[in-house]
């Protein structure tokens, strides 16, 4: 199964990750830049690959 894209879940804790992606769309590449993060001074990210199959969903 190859992958189209990866969402980035964001969370001030370990394991505390948000269940809905820091962005709307799919992360294409292997960077991204969070510009959202303020006064955070940790935060912790959980990045999942998107099957192609459920992009077109």
């Amino acid at each position: 199964m190859s992958s189209s894209g990866r969402n980035a879940h964001r969370g001030t804790r370990a394991g505390g990750q948000s269940t809905t992606p820091v962005r709307s769309s799919p992360v294409a590449g292997n960077s991204y830049v969070d510009a959202g993060l303020g006064g955070v001074t940790s935060c912790y990210f959980t990045v999942r690959a998107i099957p192609a199959a459920d992009i077109s969903r």
